[in-house]
């Protein structure tokens, strides 16, 4: 591999802690390949990009395809996998290319994939294997040519022994395993991190923030349940708490103390969940954070709050309040 691939893969996954190097090496010999890749790690270690990343390098020239799977519900699951002509159902106006067709030729990822159904998970399982579908309401089969990847922030072997997924699709996700080390056992990469984050704020164009070395310290302290992207959040959060060109240690102890939406005495799942969207600024992302849950939960905790999932970047004030 270049000397180009590995600096690419250093702007894109920051760090150089043992455990970060070992990911990128895997990443260099796994890329060229045609090898479904399982990439799995707590909510906030950077799936997406690791998929990213493998698709970058993967030498593939179709597109990369990202695709949140507890966004889906069930019962549209096929139709926007394998898309679908006029009239093959109700309210289907037009025709959808469909997610396997969008990645003919690229990268197919799949994330959040403990969150698909049993039913969904059948449907998966044979285009797997065949590389061939239909879309609903044609009869003819159609060939894709695309590599897959998926993503879980549990354990797959923990997901098969509770029967959320099932076992022959996990040995074939599983064509290989990635796995992304929580924050907490990146040792000198949280400042690392911190920093890249701080460059990117800027207060004038082209000048990003430094942050103080009592800053740094103080985050060293904290354990990041929510991992990188919790930190990327806090350093933006404390960025607005600071003046001048440095985040300072106090704007980080300030956010640090902000407590999470969960913790709130007297209100209910429901409220916690509506509350933290709305704090979020509607940013998935974000509220999950806040709650400190994986964005599947959250999806799970929205929808049953009545706030369709597309939407939650709309969030509307709830009736009565």
């Amino acid at each position: 591999m270049s000397a180009s691939a590995r600096a690419y893969l250093d702007r894109l996954l920051v760090g150089k802690s043992p455990p970060m190097q070992r990911v990128k090496e895997l990443i260099i010999k796994v890329a060229p390949s045609d090898l479904a890749v399982l990439i799995e790690g707590e909510t906030g270690t950077g799936k997406e990009l690791a998929a990213e990343a493998l698709h970058h390098l993967s030498g593939r020239s179709g597109k990369f395809v990202p695709v949140n799977v507890c966004a889906i519900p069930d019962s549209m699951f096929e139709a926007e996998l394998f898309g679908y002509v006029r009239g093959a159902f109700t309210g289907a106006a037009g025709e959808h290319v469909g997610l396997i067709a969008e990645a003919c030729g690229g990268t197919l990822l799949l994330d959040e994939i403990g969150s698909l159904s049993l039913a969904g998970q059948a449907k998966l399982l044979r285009v797997i294997e065949t590389k061939r579908y239909r879309r609903l309401g044609e009869r003819c089969e159609r060939v894709s040519d695309f590599r897959l990847l998926s993503a879980s922030n549990s354990p797959i072997a923990q997901l098969v022994a509770t029967g959320a997924v099932r076992a022959d699709l996990a040995f074939r996700l599983r064509g290989m395993s990635l796995e992304l080390p929580p924050l907490r056992q990146r040792g000198a990469d949280k400042a690392r991190l911190a920093t890249h984050f701080a460059g990117l704020v800027a207060r004038t164009p082209g000048a990003g923030l430094r942050i103080s070395t009592g800053a740094l310290e103080r985050l060293e302290q904290h354990d990041w349940p929510g991992n990188v992207r919790e930190l990327k959040w806090l350093v933006a959060s404390a960025a607005i708490l600071s003046s001048g060109d440095t985040i300072c240690a106090g704007a980080v102890e300030a956010t640090l103390r902000v407590p999470p939406a969960a913790g709130r005495a007297g209100t209910c799942a429901r409220t916690q969940t509506i509350d933290a969207i709305r704090e979020a600024g509607g940013d998935a992302i974000r509220a999950a954070s806040i709650l400190g849950v994986s964005r599947a939960t959250l999806y799970r905790r929205a929808r049953r709050a009545g706030v369709v999932p597309s939407t939650i970047r709309a969030l509307e004030p709830p009736r009565g309040r």
